[in-house]
């Protein structure tokens, strides 16, 4: 699966923004790494590019606020920190963790607990300032010309076809310090390769930002092409996620409240 530059099907991009060091985008054929401060102009050069093919982001990253969400475990607000459907997945995170997933393999932090939002913000105008691009809800709404943004959370899809393919062993942890191209990284990719029919580029093993920014991709594809759509909700909280996520072998819920 290659970019395609055509008025048929967008320019598909995979960002895995970072806010201290270089974000890293790959776009259905090669990689790239852009500083902080350049990924804004980047952006809207890939969106020159496009022309009329218009152009869809995957980021990975929270483009929205779940305002009027109360704390589960009093009557305050805490819409600005957290955000429901970031609740409920981290619930079955926890609900897999030490059986299929290792400790730590799949983090899901807080709204606000997550360095990427200035970033976010600066470059997107989400969620708060003026909009670089709609969110877009289903595949329909990306048309010839159009700019449309989705949120993916690789680490979660990753679990999801860990679960869906039946890979064994659990998940191992692939993020943080001194597991550059490490052993939970290279296993992870692997095993994943092995069991199911995922076409993960080989630069994928050097880093877990690679990883992560070719996830985003294939999501946003699949959610053009079919075989992923919004779990959650687009406009309070959700990402674009496998469509096994929901199914009994996987088991991730959700309220059908939490989709509107």
């Amino acid at each position: 699966m290659n970019a395609r530059r055509d008025t048929d099907t967008p320019f598909i991009i995979g960002i895995d923004p970072a806010p201290a060091k270089e974000s890293t985008a790959y776009d259905g054929t090669r990689f790239h790494a852009i500083p902080p401060q350049e990924l804004r102009t980047w952006l809207e050069e890939q969106q020159r590019q496009a022309g009329p093919s218009g152009l869809l982001v995957a980021w990975d990253a929270p483009l929205t606020v779940d305002r009027a969400y109360t704390c589960p475990r009093g009557n305050h607000m805490v819409g600005y920190y957290r955000r429901e459907f970031d609740d409920v997945v981290r619930r079955w995170v926890a609900q897999w963790s030490g059986k299929r997933l290792e400790e730590k393999a799949v983090g899901v932090g807080h709204l606000a607990g997550v360095p990427h939002w200035v970033l976010t913000c600066d470059v997107l105008g989400l969620p708060f300032g003026t909009p670089y691009a709609s969110i877009a809800r289903g595949p329909e709404d990306v048309k010839p010309g159009s700019v449309h943004v989705v949120e993916v959370h690789p680490a979660v899809s990753l679990a999801v076809w860990w679960l869906e393919f039946g890979c064994w062993k659990p998940m191992p942890r692939y993020k943080g310090a001194g597991n550059e191209g490490g052993e939970g990284l290279e296993t992870l990719v692997r095993r994943l390769r092995s069991r199911s029919d995922l076409e993960i580029p080989d630069e994928c093993v050097e880093s877990d930002d690679k990883l992560d920014a070719w996830v985003a991709w294939r999501m946003a594809h699949d959610f053009v092409h079919g075989g992923a759509s919004w779990a959650g909700c687009p406009d309070r909280g959700g990402y674009i996620l496998p469509d096994s996520a929901s199914s009994k072998k996987v088991g991730l819920r959700w309220e059908p409240a939490l989709s509107r």
